[in-house]
């Protein structure tokens, strides 16, 4: 008989010890949510690129630097 016993969590859970206070989404409008981070995000993007292709230019320089050639 216990093969054929099973629990879905979600269920036992609300059976059990059910929440105190409704659930909700958290922002309420996802879709307005996820287009205003995308704008945000857009906005700094080129600005992080350059930021990371400067930091990796600077690297390579130092590493072809001839203070860190030993000879």
């Amino acid at each position: 008989m216990y093969n054929n016993l099973y629990v879905v969590p979600g269920n036992f859970l609300a059976t059990v010890c059910p929440l105190k206070k409704k659930t909700s989404t958290e922002p309420p409008d996802i879709p307005i949510f996820l287009r205003q981070e995308l704008a945000a995000r857009d906005k700094i993007f080129s600005a992080q690129v350059n930021s990371y292709y400067n930091r990796l230019i600077l690297w390579i320089t130092q590493m072809n630097s001839d203070h860190l050639k030993e000879g």
